[in-house]
């Protein structure tokens, strides 16, 4: 991938990302979640969409704070996400890293019932797609093409705004970004798939810079 031109105002936030990924245990690149709130808001902390009501530096809306809450015990309000200290600023980075996983959990979740395989790079466009249009919205286009695919997705629907999002991502993930995808499979699909990971040299080999990824990352079914 190459680094977009314009910079990634997100990463000023990497201690906050780090925190909180530790916290809910994802092993996703830290580069990930600096370009999403690089796109997201420029960086600007407490930032409010006027017209959607979107809100902080990784513009969440009132059901992703309510589903926050309930899975974290916490009683965070979107007003709370809307100041520039140091807590506002934790809370924003904490509640969009926490719904990034669970995107990416509910896009592998999706994809591994109708494929074979799910490429790594595959997974984070699509991924990238529930973060930016919902899962539901994103899961009616991918019913309508035969194969569920970033590609496939954009030939049936090439008016859809929400490829524009992805596009960007990916121009700001810097080219030497590490994906651990040995930690990343686990995470997603349980010890076993590490396993075979270590065991066959040609999984093994598909590990590198996620810019040089063109092949596909094999995950088992359940």
């Amino acid at each position: 991938m190459q680094s977009d031109q314009a910079g990634n105002q997100g990463s000023k936030y990497r201690p906050y990302i780090l925190q909180a990924l530790s916290r809910f245990g994802y092993p996703l690149p830290v580069e990930l979640m600096e370009a999403i709130i690089s796109i997201e808001s420029g960086g600007v902390p407490g930032l409010v969409n006027p017209k959607s009501g979107a809100t902080g530096l990784g513009q969440v809306m009132p059901v992703v704070v309510r589903d926050y809450n309930k899975a974290t015990g916490e009683q965070i309000t979107m007003q709370d996400l809307r100041g520039q200290d140091q807590q506002s600023i934790s809370d924003q980075i904490s509640i969009s890293v926490w719904v990034a996983g669970r995107f990416w959990r509910s896009a592998y979740n999706y994809l591994v019932r109708r494929r074979d395989t799910v490429p790594i790079d595959e997974l984070t466009k699509i991924a990238d797609l529930f973060y930016v249009a919902g899962p539901g919205a994103t899961k009616k286009k991918l019913e309508k093409v035969s194969v569920p695919t970033f590609e496939q997705l954009e030939k049936a629907f090439p008016k859809w705004n929400a490829f524009r999002h992805v596009h960007r991502l990916l121009k700001r993930i810097p080219e030497n970004t590490q994906w651990q995808l040995a930690s990343i499979s686990e995470w997603l699909h349980g010890p076993g798939i590490v396993n075979k990971l270590q065991r066959d040299p040609k999984l093994a080999g598909l590990i590198g810079v996620f810019a040089l990824l063109a092949g596909s990352y094999l995950f088992f079914r359940r």
